[in-house]
Formats: C-alpha cells, sequence, structure tokens
C-alpha cells in the first residue's frame, strides 16, 4: 500500500442506514493486513452531519439513499457549511448510474463504489486512493502555510535594519551638508558608519540563512568534504569570537586535549559552531561559556555548555525546528532558523545533534560526527 497513508489507527465515519452493509464494510476492513481501522457509523444524513462535528476521520463512506435526505446533499453539506473540504469521501450506491458519478465528483467526493460490485479490495483501494489523495493537497496546504509564514517573519526580521540602515545614511548626508566645507564631525560619522556596518552584517546574516532554508528545501546543500583539523577549526573560530565573547561579558574554557581530523564540510561546520557559540553567549548572561572537541574512537563530539536559563522538555522536542527560538532574552532577534539549518548540516555529515538541560540549569549542545564517511559528491541533504 502506499507510504502516505496514516501510520495510526485510521478512522472511518459511515452513514448508512443498513446495518448488513455496516458489518459488512468492517469485515472488509478487518482484513486489511497493513492497517488498523476505527469505525463509527451514523444511520440517517443528520445524524453523520453532528458525527462529523464532533469528529475528523480519516475517510467517510457516505451512502447514496438515506431516509432523511440524499447523499449529495450530504456531501454538500459535509464542504459547503462544514467547510470539511479535506476530509476523503467515497460515496455508496446501489446503482449504475453514470450521471450520479459525475454530480458526486462535482460536489466533492473523492471516489465512487456500487455496492453490487463491492469487495474487500476495491473497497480498501478507495479508501487509501482517496486518502492518499487528500494527504497530498494537506501536504501542499502545510508547505503554502510554511510559505506564507516564512516570508512573514522574514520581512518583518529584516525592515528593522533596513529601516535603521536608512536612517543612519539619512544622519550622514545631513551631518555632511551641515559641515558645508568645515571640518567633518568624525567621532559621528564614524558612529554611523560602526551602527550601519552592523545593521549591514546582521542583513547579509539574514539573507544566508534564508538562501540555507531554500537549498535545503530544493535538497541543494551539498557537502564538500576536505580534511579538517576539528580542534584547530573550533579554536580559530573562537578567536574570531573574541571580541563578541569579551562585549558580552562571557569568558570562554576551550578544552581540546588531542587533535581530531576528518573529513567535514569546513565551510558548513564552521557555521554550526558560531551559531552554536553564539546562542550560548546570548543565553549565558554573562557567565562562562564551555567548549570541548574530543574523539572517541571513529567519532568526533564537539559540545558547548553554557549555564543560562535553560531550555524546557517543551521546547527541547521543537527547538530544531524553523523559526523556533527557546526562551530568548528580551531584544532577540533573528528568524530562528539557526539550530534548524544547524541540524540540516550535521544530518549532511551523517552525524548526530542532541541537547540536555533543565530549566534554570543551561544547557549543554553536542554535536556528533563520523570522522570518514560517504565522499563528498554522494551528499546532499534532502
Amino acid at each position: 500500500m502506499t507510504q502516505s497513508l496514516p501510520e495510526h489507527r485510521i478512522k472511518i465515519v459511515v452513514i448508512d442506514d443498513s446495518r448488513a452493509d455496516i458489518a459488512v464494510f468492517r469485515r472488509y476492513l478487518a482484513n486489511d493486513p497493513e492497517h488498523q481501522y476505527d469505525l463509527k457509523s451514523a444511520p440517517k444524513g443528520a445524524d453523520g452531519i453532528a458525527l462529523l462535528q464532533q469528529e475528523r476521520p480519516d475517510c467517510v463512506l457516505l451512502d447514496f439513499r438515506l431516509p432523511d435526505m440524499s447523499g449529495l446533499d450530504v456531501l454538500e453539506t459535509i464542504r459547503v457549511k462544514l467547510k470539511l473540504h479535506s476530509v476523503p469521501i467515497v460515496l455508496l450506491t446501489g446503482s449504475e448510474d453514470e450521471s450520479l458519478v459525475v454530480r458526486a465528483l462535482k460536489r466533492g467526493a473523492q471516489d465512487y463504489l456500487s455496492k453490487a460490485t463491492l469487495s474487500p479490495d476495491n473497497l480498501l483501494r478507495a479508501i487509501h486512493n482517496a486518502i492518499e489523495k487528500v494527504h497530498v493537497l494537506r501536504r501542499l496546504e502545510e508547505a503554502l502555510l510554511a510559505r506564507d509564514e516564512f516570508l512573514s517573519i522574514a520581512s518583518h526580521e529584516m525592515k528593522t535594519p533596513l529601516t535603521t540602515l536608512a536612517l543612519q545614511m539619512q544622519h550622514g548626508l545631513l551631518l555632511l551638508k551641515r559641515a558645508q566645507g568645515a571640518d567633518l564631525p568624525r567621532e559621528a560619522i564614524e558612529n554611523i558608519f560602526t551602527r550601519a556596518d552592523s545593521q549591514l552584517g546582521r542583513l547579509s546574516s539574514l539573507v544566508n540563512d534564508l538562501l540555507d532554508v531554500s537549498r535545503i528545501s530544493a535538497g541543494r546543500l551539498e557537502f564538500n568534504g576536505e580534511e579538517v583539523e576539528l580542534s584547530e577549526m573550533v579554536g580559530e573560530v573562537l578567536g574570531h569570537l573574541s571580541d563578541n565573547f569579551a562585549a558580552a561579558g562571557c569568558a570562554v574554557f576551550f578544552e581540546a586535549p588531542e587533535k581530531v581530523a576528518g573529513e567535514f564540510d569546513r565551510f558548513r561546520l564552521e557555521q554550526v559552531v558560531v551559531n552554536l557559540v553564539s546562542n550560548a553567549m546570548k543565553y549565558a548572561s554573562g557567565k562562562p561559556v564551555h567548549v570541548s572537541v574530543i574523539r572517541e574512537g571513529d567519532q568526533a563530539f564537539v559540545r558547548v555548555r553554557d549555564q543560562g536559563p535553560g531550555i524546557s522538555g517543551e521546547q527541547q522536542a521543537t527547538i530544531f525546528n524553523r523559526f523556533e527560538r527557546g526562551m530568548a532574552p528580551k531584544g532577540t532577534t533573528g528568524l530562528g532558523l539557526g539550530l534548524y539549518i544547524a541540524k540540516q548540516i550535521v544530518d549532511l555529515h551523517q552525524g548526530a545533534f542532541s541537547v540536555q538541560s533543565e530549566e534554570g540549569q543551561g544547557a549543554t549542545f553536542t554535536v556528533r560526527l563520523p570522522l570518514r564517511g560517504m565522499r563528498g559528491h554522494d551528499r546532499v541533504a534532502r
């Protein structure tokens, strides 16, 4: 059967006044070798509509002839009034009227079965096909919602540095006009360019995150392997961030007892380390940050530990998702993509990412990396 089917018990609602037919449906469904079903039934159209207002089934089996209304009327009510557009509906009837099939499909039925030719195979096939079609639509809807959320957050985050940058440039132009050949106010101009450079750096980081997410979604985040000494690389990253540590008031302790050489994508792993260390500084509130690189057999481990507020169990379950941030300090900005991108990079290295934390006890992020893996051209993030 298709892999698109849900892994949980499939919920079926049958709207049919024939107890004998419902018993047949139960027997046929019980013989499905791959899936289990929960079946609920309603003998009338109105009862079925009321049941659907309480339940969210994976599929509806709807009889055309009901005591109180036609199946087509029930179908229209489900689609138009209840707005249950993504619930698949299979219409059942005792006739072979082709016009009925056309009307049912136009009103939103996913499939049509004649009771006269009903069998376990065609019933299960109809249910599986109907659910698969709807799951494709649901995945498309989720993708569109994710895209809209992504664009909304990205535009919001970019607006602030762009506005600040524009104001700094306007201020600089005003100072230049006021000088009118006299000595320029050097300190003020330097401050303007310093703040402008900071905002440009922020914009560059945002754009790079957007590009990386786009590459990940398209399966184009490639692994470019080379021989890298991991302890040296992490030490260099910490050296580049020394001014940031000083500004944050954080001491950094680095432990690397031995050289750890392996096949890594240097640029991408630097991204991961910068993200973890920057997060540690952000959440440490001036307390020390501990970084270590160790080797165990054919595996390398990079750990970053802070003494910040910690991460709750609920947050740990979602922290590697897109647009997720932990208990961010006031004024924290960003798209919430850093850990998501970092995890994709670690996956690209065939490694693993984990976090250990308790609220109020800080957090330890651990990256496990195999020292040797497949060649670079065999790996892309998907």
